[in-house]
């Protein structure tokens, strides 16, 4: 007996493999891996080239090889590459991604726990079905940087927010961020903490209705920068001669740069994202960003009459 780890690529085996299985001996032998193999089959096929009973099989991926390493015997692939860790950790993926993206490969509960927990993919299969999320391992789903990279790329926010693990929904600092990220149409989704939490609904609030000018807000960055994105005025730009929406379409409400305190006028982050949403906004920015051509860049990209407020 002898107690082997596979490291297996099914279903991108498109077709039959040759592959070399060493026996505890050395010796190398061949044996074929055919299409669509199952890895029960890949392991009833190398207990029959080698004479005896393989055990300890462990199911994981690499693009187009199967190897195995451990115990008294292993396989290795064509490609030549060492088996075990360090296969495990260079392994290559894209040809799995092609397979997935073409439709030849699912993302669901029976895809290998590589494929359910490497993040481009699972954002993938999140932008052609939001449902496709609760496939992903917890480890992503409780990913902070991944829930809010899916909350970019979908576009109903309460469609990611269902597959967050418990622990992501409880956390004020993710909700904080989801809220900054995608303005969102309630709060149920979150932990019945969060849901009276009392920064977490102010947040809420300033994508709901105009909070500023407000004394005490008008220092808050996450709110001024809400309010900029929610409630910023575009004004008519010159380049196009109409006006030019910003990107909640918004037309009603004045902008809301001119509102923050002194501090936050000086801010290019917030200022950067006010000239981006209205062009015009440049006007009540501090003086030094009025000359920053990061800054006049945006500004007069949105609307060529901005310029007219740069610093000479």
């Amino acid at each position: 007996k002898a107690t082997v780890s596979v490291l297996y690529c099914h279903p991108l085996i498109t077709a039959n493999m040759d592959v070399f299985v060493k026996d505890a001996a050395g010796k190398r032998k061949e044996m074929v891996v055919k299409e669509h193999s199952t890895l029960a089959e890949v392991v009833e096929e190398a207990e029959r080239v080698l004479g005896y009973e393989v055990k300890g099989c462990t199911e994981l991926w690499y693009d187009g090889a199967v190897v195995a390493e451990g115990g008294d015997s292993s396989f290795c692939g064509l490609t030549g590459i060492s088996a075990g860790d360090e296969v495990q950790a260079v392994y290559s993926n894209a040809k799995m991604k092609e397979e997935f993206k073409t439709g030849k490969v699912p993302f669901d509960h029976t895809s290998p726990d590589v494929m359910r927990g490497d993040a481009e993919i699972a954002l993938l299969a999140a932008q052609r079905n939001p449902g496709l999320l609760r496939h992903a391992l917890p480890s992503l789903r409780g990913d902070k940087g991944f829930m809010l990279s899916a909350l970019k790329a979908v576009h109903r926010a309460d469609e990611v927010l269902r597959h967050a693990t418990p622990q992501l929904l409880d956390d004020a600092g993710f909700a904080a961020d989801a809220i900054m990220t995608k303005p969102l149409p309630n709060l149920l989704k979150f932990s019945k903490r969060l849901q009276t939490d009392p920064r977490v609904c102010l947040l809420h609030k300033a994508t709901k209705q105009r909070l500023l000018p407000d004394p005490v807000l008008s220092d808050d960055t996450e709110v001024a920068m809400l309010q900029i994105k929610m409630w910023s005025r575009p004004q008519t730009s010159c380049r196009r001669g109409t006006p030019s929406r910003n990107h909640s379409g918004n037309r009603n409400h004045e902008c809301c740069l001119q509102h923050v305190s002194e501090r936050l006028q000086g801010d290019k982050e917030l200022v950067l994202a006010a000239v981006e949403y209205d062009g015009m906004s440049l006007k009540h920015a501090a003086g030094p960003l009025r000359n920053d051509p990061d800054v006049v860049r945006a500004a007069v990209q949105q609307n060529g009459m901005a310029l007219g407020f740069a610093s000479e």
